[in-house]
């Protein structure tokens, strides 16, 4: 078990962080996965590093507000390090800290045989909407970008020539999709040029990161808690535009 707790004192009370590891073996590489868990304030924070040719990746889970966020490691000087991603909170697959950190305590630390895979494909744009104060703290001064999720390469295609055709009329849009949506710059030229119904896209897997937590659900007909692993299993798609 590698639990620790540290308390906080907070305006006259304490407030409990949990820190944890959960040891992960994929493919040919062990590492381990840390885990904070605050239970008062409804957030758990996973962070996953660089493995599996994937980037390292932080992702805060606030379901107290409804909302997950990520960030990537600083490891390549990626502009890409240099942006917080939200998306709305899944209670299908996306813990509160009470589950995560049951899962934590049943397993062992450890993921189980059965590994159930999450995958996200998604592209990103601005986000001018309201974050908790948890989140704004946690993106620390980054711009927040919202992601859009799409099941596959062709639907973000669809999706990338929509963004593009909303952000003629808006410089703000046109510059987050020339520096987050184009894969390279000089397509975003065609945008301007190229008559909207003859714009097309053609959309390939820019960053692919992971997180893992553990769900352990009661089971009446087992007799006991049915716990499996949940792969979240994240890529980010950029797009590159023709006429």
């Amino acid at each position: 078990m590698f639990k620790f707790v540290v308390l906080f004192a907070v305006f006259g009370y304490l407030s409990a962080v949990e820190l944890d590891r959960l040891n992960i073996q994929e493919g040919k590489e062990n590492f381990d996965e840390n885990i904070m868990i605050d239970k008062q304030k409804g957030i758990s924070t996973f962070h996953t590093g660089k493995h599996c040719g994937r980037k390292g990746v932080t992702e805060m889970v606030d379901a107290e507000h409804g909302i997950v966020a990520n960030k990537f490691d600083k490891e390549d000087n990626d502009r890409l390090e240099k942006v917080c991603v939200i998306r709305a909170f899944n209670p299908e697959t996306d813990p509160t800290p009470s589950r995560a950190s049951r899962g934590l305590k049943l397993s062992g630390n450890k993921m189980p045989s059965k590994v159930v895979e999450v995958e996200h494909m998604y592209l990103l744009e601005l986000y001018e909407g309201e974050v908790s104060k948890e989140i704004q703290s946690f993106c620390a001064g980054r711009p927040i970008m919202i992601q859009t999720n799409v099941p596959d390469l062709k639907a973000a295609a669809v999706e990338a020539v929509k963004q593009a055709k909303a952000s003629k009329k808006n410089a703000r849009k046109r510059a987050v999709l020339r520096e987050f949506t184009a894969c390279t710059n000089a397509s975003t030229m065609k945008i301007m040029t190229c008559p909207g119904d003859k714009l097309r896209a053609e959309c390939k897997i820019r960053r692919a990161s992971c997180t893992y937590w553990i769900n352990c659900p009661m089971n009446l007909q087992k007799g006991g808690f049915d716990c499996k692993g949940l792969h979240k299993f994240n890529s980010m798609i950029c797009c590159d535009y023709n006429c």
